[in-house]
């Protein structure tokens, strides 16, 4: 009774940042690059060595179809945010800001050429991403995104129903003799890029796809 209230926001918290968040993230850039080559541009090719060409290579297509730079988000994978880290195409400062007061010296990119990097967990940053009880899977013909850009105003996220419900003990009559709180979280949202919009999506992949399929994230 004394720590119950506190227990459940913990855990309601804990459900959204576990569950909800990171389904949610690797539905809408699935989708988004299903977009991208429904009307935008599909880039298939390896990370390599020379990820800020890839990335100016990007930035082009977009001047070449009027997409305004302020308008411009990418999403990348660890695996090229740390490739960027590590090329030689541009000469990297490290300012104060940038020390820690341990011996690690970090260097983080947040920002190139004004357009924001946002770095996501592999898992979430896939094409083919398939929802199921428990999750979300992917299939063998699912490839890794490298990166995707895309003009916010162009992509339209709506969240049509968002419930979170939670049952105390002494009304929880469907838990069947069990005391605790139950908590219930209902979500129904899709994403949409309009078929005009379309053109402003960038999308990276690799050339490899998945070797076998991988069972439920949950």
């Amino acid at each position: 009774e004394e720590s119950g209230g506190e227990l459940v926001g913990l855990g309601v918290t804990e459900i959204s940042r576990t569950t909800i968040i990171p389904e949610v993230d690797a539905y809408c850039l699935s989708k988004i690059a299903e977009y991208a080559g429904l009307g935008g541009k599909v880039v298939v090719e390896a990370i390599g060595t020379d990820p800020l060409k890839k990335l100016n290579a990007a930035f082009q297509y977009f001047e070449e179809h009027e997409v305004p730079a302020d308008d411009q988000i990418c999403f990348v994978s660890p695996a090229f945010m740390s490739a960027l880290r590590n090329t030689n195409e541009v000469t990297k400062f490290l300012t104060q800001e940038d020390f820690t007061a341990s011996k690690d010296i970090r260097f983080k990119i947040e920002k190139y050429e004004g357009r924001t990097l946002i770095t996501v967990s592999p898992d979430r940053l896939r094409t083919d991403i398939k929802l199921g009880n428990g999750g979300y899977s992917w299939g063998s013909n699912s490839k890794a995104i490298n990166f995707l850009m895309v003009a916010k105003s162009a992509v339209m996220h709506v969240v049509k129903y968002e419930k979170v419900k939670v049952i105390d003990g002494d009304t929880n009559l469907a838990a069947r003799g069990f005391d605790g709180y139950t908590v219930f979280v209902r979500i129904y949202h899709d994403v949409f890029v309009p078929d005009n919009k379309r053109v402003a999506l960038y999308v990276h992949v690799s050339g490899t796809a998945a070797a076998t399929e991988t069972s439920n994230v949950t």
